[in-house]
């Protein structure tokens, strides 16, 4: 595997708030559902208008800090939002969620409605847990730097960032700037 990507150990939080604008006009976060970490950074960004999606019906009651919410499939947004609208697409623990051809469309439909930044967010490797065969749940693809950096997006591991029954993992953090509505 190539080693052209910066691993942290240190500041692992700091780097994470670091990345995110504090103010936007348009802000997409795919798979809004309340989670740890996620939760507290959209939570940080001031967006004049916010897009929250999410496929999981059960979640999205959970979020009555943020309208409106599309709840659905994030790759079938494409049909119902304007091409390079937001300036800001976050997908944080989403991709993981996916089957890998999806995890890819997925990339391509961030492409599409992404003028900004767009921020991914998942475990680093194979990782595969949640609820087995509960849709929306289990990790069904695991994801390394090259995968996005073949779409453009830089990567940074977070050395031992899941603590999941005292046993640490990585965490793998994808940014991408398209360089602003204007170009």
């Amino acid at each position: 595997m190539p080693e052209n990507f910066k691993v942290v150990r240190t500041g692992v939080r700091k780097k994470l708030w670091g990345i995110f604008p504090r103010e936007v006009d348009y802000h997409l976060d795919i798979g809004t559902g309340k989670k740890n970490i996620a939760y507290n950074l959209i939570g940080r960004i001031r967006a004049k208008h916010r897009l929250c999606c999410e496929a999981n019906e059960e979640k999205v009651s959970l979020m009555a800090r943020y309208k409106p919410v599309f709840c659905g499939d994030a790759l079938t947004l494409g049909a119902f939002v304007k091409e390079k609208l937001f300036d800001l697409v976050t997908a944080l623990d989403v991709i993981e969620h996916l089957e890998k051809r999806d995890g890819f469309k997925l990339l391509e439909l961030i492409d599409s409605l992404c003028c900004g930044a767009a921020v991914v967010f998942t475990p680093f490797g194979e990782l595969f847990m949640g609820n087995k065969g509960v849709k929306w749940e289990e990790h069904l693809s695991g994801w390394w730097p090259e995968d996005f950096e073949k779409y453009g997006y830089d990567c940074t591991v977070l050395k031992d960032f899941h603590n999941i029954k005292g046993k640490f993992y990585d965490a793998l953090l994808a940014v991408k700037n398209f360089g602003g509505k204007d170009g």
